[in-house]
């Protein structure tokens, strides 16, 4: 069975989220959300496990950053995400860095289009290889009809001959 119980502060957010064997806390500021992850360890007590930090500006997040604690008081770097966004606020661009050998290293990336109608036109995700450049993953294109609705979905990966369309949605709408 699976128990979960929550606390809110007076402005109606969540700073704790309970189970029996992992609890988050979460804080707040002008600019930023901490989640903290605890785990209860063999001799039934909490122990710090995973800290999230998440910062926005004017409400957009622009990096999330987790961090892993080893005992008895270090918290070392995981992962760091950053989102990029474009005059409009679309989210253009996503980057994923890992710590590694005391440095942040590029992993991943994805790369979003959007048409003049603020609709998503082509995502394209990219991981790096051992030279550190980025190398296509996976892609998908859509069209949208005079109503914004999607009408196409089209996936596309790489292959030994170039990049190729690995399958296609459609969508058709009545009145």
């Amino acid at each position: 069975e699976n128990i979960t119980a929550y606390s809110y502060d007076t402005g109606n957010r969540v700073i704790q989220e309970r189970s029996p064997s992992v609890r988050h806390t979460y804080s707040y500021t002008a600019d930023s959300v901490v989640k903290l992850t605890e785990k209860k360890v063999a001799d039934n007590t909490w122990q710090f496990d995973i800290r999230n930090t998440r910062v926005f500006i004017n409400g957009k997040l622009v990096s999330h950053l987790s961090e892993k604690f080893t005992p008895p008081a270090t918290w070392n770097n995981i992962q760091i995400h950053y989102f990029f966004y474009d005059a409009a606020l679309q989210d253009t661009m996503s980057l994923t860095r890992q710590w590694q050998n005391g440095a942040w290293n590029d992993y991943y990336k994805e790369v979003r289009q959007y048409n003049v109608s603020g609709d998503k036109v082509q995502e394209f995700t990219y991981y790096v290889d051992d030279t550190g450049a980025f190398n296509f993953s996976q892609g998908k294109l859509y069209e949208y009809d005079a109503s914004h609705h999607l009408i196409q979905e089209i996936t596309r990966y790489p292959t030994a001959t170039g990049v190729q369309n690995s399958s296609r949605w459609e969508w058709a709408y009545g009145n």
